[in-house]
């Protein structure tokens, strides 16, 4: 199995407002390719380029904010399955007919009819050694993926944990859904003993890395697992 961040996420708080970039992440199973999220426009020609070589049997979400989901027109009409929590799509649409978060993908609406939507719940199998996760907090049905090769356990976590910072801190972000749900997953996620995570916005870490120094845990250009 191979596990390539191909987008490493950025996570900028300005003083009013935030500037989000997120990870994108190539997963080489054992019979399948997944695609974990598609990132915002600013990863387009990335994703374009990912379909053109034929290089996805399949797409997983965590969730529908913009930022993770804006490319997911590009797989209109084609035969590529995307997983999609069915609680994320109940959210997605109690918020967009409400107009309660402005977050969401506001399109996804749109193109949801032309695209191969796989809904589940739970704990499922993706591919061997990959199962999806619940993560809920961020949003209603925020979902992550687990990934176990060998001995060594690997969180795709989505912005279950956006970064190294927020792993190691009990905060929650000013747009999450449930801000005590977050923290909740957050501290769930820490009881499970992973050896890496890649976050929603910052590069792949090592979870046991006990050193403070930032870029001493980070996974520096690793590309695989």
């Amino acid at each position: 199995m191979i596990v390539c961040q191909l987008i490493e996420g950025i996570n900028l708080k300005p003083p009013i407002g935030a500037l989000g970039f997120a990870s994108v992440t190539l997963i080489k199973g054992e019979s399948k390719n997944i695609l974990f999220d598609v990132g915002g426009f600013g990863a387009r020609e990335v994703i374009s380029a990912i379909k053109k070589q034929n290089l996805v049997d399949c797409i997983f979400i965590s969730h529908l904010h913009f930022d993770h989901s804006s490319n997911l027109d590009l797989y209109c009409n084609t035969d590529i399955p995307i997983y999609i929590n069915t609680k994320e799509l109940v959210y997605y649409k109690d918020t967009y007919d409400s107009n309660k978060e402005s977050d969401m993908f506001p399109y996804f609406k749109t193109i949801a009819d032309s695209l191969l939507v796989y809904e589940f719940e739970g704990s499922i199998e993706l591919d061997r050694g990959i199962r999806t996760l619940e993560t809920p907090g961020h949003t209603f049905g925020h979902s992550s993926l687990e990934i176990t090769k060998g001995n060594q356990r690997l969180l795709i976590a989505g912005d279950a944990i956006k970064s190294i910072n927020d792993y190691h801190n009990d905060e929650d972000y000013s747009n999450a859904y449930d801000p005590q749900n977050c923290i909740s997953t957050k501290r769930k996620i820490k009881q499970e003993n992973f050896d890496y995570i890649i976050p929603g916005h910052d590069k792949m870490f090592n979870v046991k890395c006990n050193d403070n120094q930032y870029f001493r845990c980070v996974k520096k250009n690793l590309r695989y697992f």
